[in-house]
């Protein structure tokens, strides 16, 4: 798990240089919502991106509980997205 989220933590780091946009990342371990959601209150970031796990109505169910807790944007990268047919 820790080298899939790697992954696509190098793609958003790689879409931000390509369009000037500050990006940073953090990879965190726990329940998966209380972890985020105490993520947000500690870092106040201006948006979350999240990449999908292949199931979804687990990313739109998480999605809607961040948002539900939050005032933070909230943008998820679909399950599938690679380096490779993202920047071809």
């Amino acid at each position: 798990e820790y080298d899939e989220g790697r992954q696509a933590l190098d793609i958003f780091e790689e879409a931000g240089k390509r369009f000037g946009v500050k990006v940073n990342t953090y990879i965190k371990e726990g329940n998966v919502v209380p972890t985020i959601v105490e993520f947000i209150q500690d870092l106040e970031p201006d948006i979350i991106v999240m990449g999908a796990s292949e199931g979804r109505m687990v990313a739109d169910w998480i999605v809607a509980q961040v948002l539900e807790q939050t005032r933070v944007p909230v943008i998820v990268i679909p399950y599938g997205i690679t380096y490779e047919n993202y920047f071809q």
